[in-house]
């Protein structure tokens, strides 16, 4: 009998040998992490159609947010088992000093009587209350009387370390603060600087003293740091959300099909993995066989992928016309010579000329791809996983890296888009958005249009799904000057604020090539703004870039597109609600 497993620490720093038995008779595994499937992987190799990931979760409507209450002092809060790995002592520790700071304890364990003598040792017994075991009850009247939940936690002698403790899911589900331990694992529960502060190293007093005085210094960010604790948790870390999950992975392991995660068939989000490839080219044979190569290695080949010749007058047809006839989901489409490679605008009716000779929605997933890349082999495959995993993303990707003085060096794209050479869309995403548009910034409006819609649109730069950009991006096909010069003049095209647009051109000063890039960046914006040149003519859309925009100057790109996906999750949830009505509203038909 094929069996299904849950796997967390225990199994994999207690057990590793029962562990290992346990994931090559499973059909598939629950994994509470991103950081244990990859470590599950190791000891028996298999992909995420087996390996999913269903959190730990908590019932968010039994621990709510609570007004503060008014107290002298800052009183703490660690609930957890009395083990070295909870990093309790460096709590104690970290009490001495700080007269003001009272600290309750709760959880029992083999270091309870080590702590309490610990507490004596530091002068703070006095401020110290060791409560032993409680029911949740009791943690819920704790959790609405402390200010700061504080849970060190680290490795322990041996090597085993938490995975994601439920302790802080509960604290941040009542709106409190955390500091913790900064573990891989936590870091997908807990944002550093905007759900919660992490210490990379729980044993430095100093660093644990510091993150938790930053709490105790501000009562504006305890407060603001624990409604984003608490949204985080409603959306990741949600019992019903993961109970969800987990019967779809049954229902998956039962049908040997992929299943669907959301109102899949009127939004675009089915799940059968055909997906379509359009490459807009010209004149790209120095680099084009590279990426023919790792498109055809894939470990998901494509549907189809229509090439389009844009005027090639270098040794590109014939590449092309050989890979076509050695692949039969190659189709190539010819455009007459239109005198020079035209970016922006021009990339995109040569893109539409692929596109209008498919029928869109016979695939799940649209793709622009540009033929100067080098894909790793299960990129595809990894993208609709993800995607497969969160219904809410229209578009992702990873991220480019190219080759700089002997050097790999990230090309340092944002994560709130996926990046214009590899544009990875549902295509109810592409549909609803309008697609691109035909003018400079095609590839940073998209995403700001996903979500206005509701959607999510993101890129991530883990290391399996980094790829080779072989042109760096900005570096036109001229040089680096007139490639970042018209970057900038697609930044005004687009609406972006001058204060914005010159922090953007000193970040990017930083990269190679050093100063030069951002002092084109800002010429082409300055330029185009005196020449008075015209600008996409969408009110709301403008209005909803600049509130994102000075978002991301107050409180970092990062917590600001968290926050804005945050919100508009009411947008999605209403659309589908429309969907499910939809439904209900149609007859019963008889095959």
């Amino acid at each position: 009998m094929r069996l299904f497993s849950l796997a967390h620490a225990n199994d994999l720093f207690q057990r590793r040998e029962l562990l290992k038995r346990k994931l090559e008779r499973a059909a598939f595994v629950a994994c509470i992490s991103h950081w244990h499937r990859e470590m599950y992987r190791k000891i028996a190799p298999a992909d995420d159609t087996v390996y999913g990931i269903v959190r730990c979760g908590v019932d968010v409507q039994s621990w709510n947010p609570s007004p503060p209450i008014a107290a002298s002092g800052l009183h703490l809060l660690t609930v957890g088992r009395l083990v070295e790995k909870k990093g309790i002592d460096s709590l104690i520790r970290a009490m001495t000093g700080h007269s003001d700071w009272s600290l309750t304890i709760a959880g029992d364990g083999p270091e309870g009587p080590r702590l309490q003598q610990l507490a004596h040792q530091c002068n703070a017994a006095d401020r110290i209350e060791f409560l032993g075991t409680v029911n949740n009850q009791k943690v819920r009247e704790l959790l609405k009387s402390c200010d700061v939940f504080v849970l060190p936690c680290r490795r322990d002698s041996a090597g085993d370390q938490d995975g994601i403790p439920v302790a802080l899911m509960e604290a941040m589900a009542c709106g409190v603060p955390v500091v913790s331990g900064d573990l891989p694992t936590i870091r997908e529960l807990i944002t550093n600087g905007t759900s919660g502060l992490l210490v990379n190293n729980p044993a430095d007093l100093a660093a644990l003293t510091g993150a938790i005085q930053t709490l105790a210094d501000s009562s504006a960010l305890r407060s603001t740091m624990g409604a984003a604790a608490r949204a985080d948790v409603e959306i990741e870390f949600a019992l019903d959300a993961n109970v969800t999950r987990l019967e779809r992975l049954l229902e998956r392991s039962i049908s040997h099909k992929p299943a669907a995660l959301a109102p899949a068939d009127a939004i675009g989000m089915t799940s059968s993995r055909g997906y379509a490839l359009i490459s807009p080219c010209r004149d790209e044979a120095m680099y084009m066989r590279r990426t023919l190569e790792s498109v055809t290695r894939q470990t998901v080949p494509p549907a189809i992928w229509v090439i389009v010749d844009d005027g090639s007058t270098d040794q590109t047809p014939q590449i092309l016309a050989d890979y076509a006839a050695r692949f039969p989901y190659i189709r190539i489409v010819t455009r007459p010579n239109r005198g020079d490679r035209k970016l922006g605008g021009g990339v995109i009716d040569a893109f539409y000329s692929g596109y209008q000779t498919i029928s869109p929605l016979d695939y799940d997933y649209i793709c622009k791809l540009d033929l100067d890349l080098d894909l790793p082999k299960n990129y595809f495959e990894t993208m609709m996983n993800r995607m497969e995993q969160n219904p809410r993303i229209g578009t992702c990707s990873g991220k480019p890296h190219f080759v700089h003085e002997g050097k790999t060096v990230s090309e340092m794209c944002g994560d709130e888009n996926s990046v214009g050479m590899v544009k990875f869309y549902r295509t109810g995403c592409f549909e609803q958005i309008g697609g691109f548009l035909r003018e400079l910034m095609w590839d940073g409006i998209d995403g700001h249009r996903c979500r206005m819609n509701g959607w999510i649109a993101v890129s991530w730069d883990d290391p399996d799904i980094r790829f080779i950009h072989l042109r760096p991006m900005g570096t036109s096909h001229k040089n680096w000057w007139t490639g970042r010069e018209r970057h900038g003049i697609g930044q005004h095209f687009m609406g972006t604020s001058f204060i914005y647009m010159l922090a953007s051109s000193l970040y990017r000063m930083t990269r190679p090539p050093r100063f030069a890039g951002g002092a084109a960046m800002m010429w082409g914006y300055i330029r185009a703004s005196w020449d008075r040149r015209p600008q996409y003519g969408d009110a709301a859309f403008r209005e909803f870039l600049h509130e994102y925009q000075w978002s991301c100057l107050l409180r970092g790109k990062t917590a600001a597109t968290e926050r804005l996906n945050r919100r508009q999750s009411t947008i999605w949830n209403r659309r589908c609600r429309v969907v499910d009505a939809a439904r209900e509203s149609l007859p019963n038909t008889v095959n």
